[in-house]
This record gives structure tokens, C-alpha cells and sequence, in this order.
């Protein structure tokens, strides 16, 4: 192994064993909030993986948690490796890429793309566009050290197909990052207009076709679909819209850094007189921020960031794949290893909201405790939003915080906006009512969960 490849590795496994480490000293940050709460309460009652429609690669960091689950390991231990899974995973993909990163050290895109746009998602480890990233960043490795080079025109659209795919199917918006690299691995190759680029670019819209006429079957992601009628509510005033704002607000802290390296990229481009690389970056970087801002025209916090993730997928490929080896100087691991430490630090940052969210429920389990019920339907008009997070997750959240102290001490605070559809439950002593699945007693594993026998109650003002 040369120095050099050496440096990188160290640096690139000290990034994702300090992500490690921050997932376990803030597991409850990551795993009793929002989606996570639902499937960790999921996999400890149904003990099996959880399937969302098409996005079935999203399931593998789930078997660390199930396997933990399935040896009669503690709560507290379950949820530790439930926040751990993805990291896991992608110290897995990491050392997968390392192995096969011989002529260039593409491997180095994981531990970039972990951490360059990361702040709020890091709370969000259900992420499929993160993760969807992460196997794509393998799938660069493969095709800048052209590992398929040698096989027939049929094994290789084959083995393309099948990863696109892989990739494609974990999110609708994984299509402009898969697009990105294809365009720019065959520009950097000045092959652009070459027959198997045409195939390549070909499958991936194939691919992305299919991917959206499935998405459109579901009502979940056919709803996220609507861009034509966004478009045309939210560019008038583009501007004034909250998640343009809110990206402008959070530039500084959370976006600066990203920003200077895109610049940094693009000068490198022009210099070297990478004129379709410059015009491809500069097309992809602002067109999808653009279609992010106004397809999310909302706040939404760490799912906003989430899909502004593919960003730095796209510069990064750039740095590690073009910029890097043409930087001879011993220090420039030295530069990234820094790079890398703001970043650590600006997502450790991100934690106060998460970790102080949990005190929107102490008034309501301090009534619950009083009042000797098993839970309690609050009118989210109650509700503080902005320190909640989220309230749909209401109910799996307040479940996990409760028998964390001990398994017969679970309560459930259930925050909705139509409380009169739970009426029916009110005298359920026998059964645990959460926002979207409701289980008897007989299904609850005695080890996590003990209902101790009180009814429900509705509250449309504050105990």
C-alpha cells in the first residue's frame, strides 16, 4: 500500500469510527425520534424486518437490530445498535470500496459523503438517499477503475442494470446523482458521445422510468410526484419560500464549507480546461437545488437536508476522483482530515433539538403516571411543533422513553390532529394504542413492553 492511499484510509476509517462513536453516545438522540422510534417499537414487537414498498435494500442495517432482538439483548442495547446499523453498514461498503480501489482512491467518497452536507440527517439514520449515496459511491469506485471493462456487451449492460437498480429503487431522486456520475465518469474519460455511453446513460433513464411508474402506485411517494403543480405555486415567489430561507439561514454554519469546495471545483475545472465537467457540475449543482427548494417548499429540517444530500455527492466525486491525485503535497490528507473535523463537530452540534425535544411529553406522562392510565390522545394543538420535531411519532417515542426505565412502566402519548378516531380504543386496558398499528397484549414481548392494565384517555387541553 502506498503513503499515500495509506493517509487517505487512516483518515477515512477515523471518520467513520468517530460517526460510530457518535451514535452510540447519542443513541436515544437518534433512535427516539421520528421514523426511527416507529420501526425500532416495529422490530422489537414483530421481531422481522420492515418493508416499505420498493425500497427494499433500505432493510439491511435493520438485521444488526434484529439480531440483537433475536438474542434477548437489553432495550437500552437494541437501540444502541439500531443507531449504529447504518454506520455499520457503511463501514462495511467502506472497506468493500478500499479493497477495490487500486489505481485511485475513490474509496475516500464514503467518508466524504458521510459528513460534507450531514448536520440534522445524522438524526435521521433511516435516510435511503444517504444510503442510496453511500452504495453509490461504490458503484464510482467500479466504474472509474473499470472493473467491467473486459466482459462481453451483455454481462456489462447486465451487471449496470442490476446495480442501478440496487440504487435507483432505494429513492425517486437517487436519478440525479446515478445520472451525475455516469455523464461525468464518460466526460473524464472524453468518451462522452461514445456508443457505451449512450447504453449507460440509456438504462438510467430506463431504470428511473420504471422507478416512477411504480412510485406512482403508492400513496406515500405518489404524493411527493406533483413537480409540474410545485413549479408552478412556488417559483413565482422562490425567494420567499421557507426552505429557501431556511438554507440561507443555515449557510453559514451548516453549507459555507460545501459552498467553498463547489468554487474550488469549478476553478479547478476550468483551469484544466474541463469545460463539459464545468458546465455539468454547474448545471446538476444549481438545477437540483433549485428542484429541492421548490418540491419541499417547507421546513421540514433534517428531511429537507436529506435531499440536498446528492450536492455533495457531486462535488466530492469531483475532488476524489480529478482533484486529489493531482495534489502532491504530503499534507493535503492532513487538509481533509480538518475538513472532515469541522464537520464532525457542526454534527455534534446539531444534537440540543433533538436531545431536549422529549421534555414536550413530561407534562403528559407526569399525567399518566397520576391518573394510572396506559396512555393518553392529546389535540396536537397542544402541542409546541417546533420542539416536538415531529408528533406523528408521538406514540413510539413516548413508548421507548418510558420502558427504557423499566419494561412495566410504558405509557404512550399519542399527539394527533383528529383525535376523535381513537375513541373507540378508550377502554383498551388490554392493548397498546400507537399512531398506525395497535397490538394486544399477547403480542408484546414482556422483556421491552408490559401494559399495566390502565385505559386511555383524550385531552384537548394542557394536565
Amino acid at each position: 500500500m502506498d503513503k499515500k492511499r495509506q493517509n487517505y484510509f487512516i483518515v477515512g476509517l477515523a471518520t467513520l469510527l468517530a460517526l460510530i462513536g457518535l451514535c452510540v453516545f447519542l443513541y436515544k438522540e437518534r433512535v427516539i425520534v421520528s421514523d426511527m422510534s416507529f420501526l425500532m417499537t416495529y422490530l422489537l414487537i414483530e421481531q422481522k424486518p420492515y418493508f416499505f414498498f420498493v425500497r427494499i435494500v433500505a432493510v439491511l442495517p435493520q438485521f444488526f437490530a434484529l439480531v440483537a432482538i433475536w438474542c434477548h439483548c437489553s432495550l437500552q442495547t437494541a437501540m444502541i445498535i439500531l443507531s449504529m446499523s447504518t454506520q455499520l453498514l457503511y463501514l462495511i461498503i467502506y472497506l468493500v470500496a478500499f479493497k477495490f480501489s487500486k489505481k485511485r482512491i475513490l474509496f475516500f467518497l464514503v467518508p466524504l459523503n458521510l459528513v460534507l452536507l450531514v448536520n440534522e440527517v445524522f438524526f435521521w439514520p433511516v435516510s435511503e438517499v444517504q444510503q442510496g449515496l453511500i452504495w453509490l459511491c461504490l458503484y464510482a469506485v467500479f466504474l472509474f477503475e473499470k472493473k467491467w471493462e473486459q466482459h462481453s456487451l451483455l454481462k456489462w449492460l447486465g451487471i449496470n442494470i442490476a446495480i442501478i437498480i440496487w440504487v435507483q429503487f432505494l429513492h425517486i431522486l437517487l436519478f440525479f446523482p446515478i445520472l451525475f456520475l455516469i455523464i461525468y465518469y464518460y466526460d473524464s474519460e472524453s468518451a462522452l458521445f461514445s456508443r457505451k455511453s449512450f447504453y449507460h446513460l440509456s438504462v438510467c433513464l430506463i431504470v428511473f422510468a420504471i422507478r416512477y411508474k411504480i412510485g406512482t402506485l403508492n400513496w406515500y411517494e405518489k404524493e411527493k410526484m406533483h413537480l409540474g403543480e410545485a413549479i408552478r405555486h412556488n417559483l413565482p415567489h422562490f425567494f420567499s419560500l421557507a426552505s429557501v430561507q431556511a438554507f440561507l439561514h443555515r449557510l453559514p454554519a451548516c453549507y459555507s464549507l460545501y459552498l467553498l469546495l463547489l468554487a474550488g471545483t469549478l476553478i479547478w475545472l476550468l483551469m484544466h480546461k474541463r469545460y463539459m465537467g464545468t458546465l455539468v457540475m454547474m448545471v446538476f449543482s444549481l438545477g437540483y437545488w433549485i428542484l429541492v427548494m421548490i418540491s419541499s417548499a417547507e421546513d421540514t429540517r433534517f428531511y429537507s437536508e436529506n435531499m440536498l444530500l446528492p450536492l455533495g455527492f457531486m462535488v466530492s466525486l469531483a475532488i476524489v476522483a480529478d482533484i486529489i491525485p493531482t495534489l502532491n503535497m504530503n499534507y493535503t490528507p492532513l487538509l481533509f482530515l480538518l475538513i472532515i473535523v469541522i464537520r464532525l463537530g457542526g454534527i455534534y452540534q446539531s444534537h440540543y433539538d433533538y436531545t431536549v425535544h422529549d421534555s414536550v411529553y413530561t407534562p403528559y406522562l407526569d399525567y399518566l403516571k397520576d391518573k394510572s392510565l396506559n396512555g393518553v390522545i392529546v389535540d396536537n394543538k397542544l402541542i409546541d411543533q417546533k420542539k416536538a420535531i415531529v408528533t406523528w411519532s408521538s406514540s413510539y417515542e413516548t413508548l421507548l422513553i418510558t420502558a427504557l426505565v423499566s419494561p412495566d412502566s410504558c405509557r404512550v402519548v399519542l399527539m394527533n390532529d383528529n383525535i376523535s378516531k381513537y375513541n373507540r380504543y378508550l377502554q383498551s386496558d388490554t392493548m397498546l394504542i400507537t399512531t398506525y398499528e395497535v397490538w394486544g397484549k399477547s403480542q408484546l414481548p414482556e422483556r421491552y413492553f408490559k401494559l399495566r392494565g390502565g385505559k386511555y384517555e383524550t385531552l384537548t387541553r394542557q394536565p
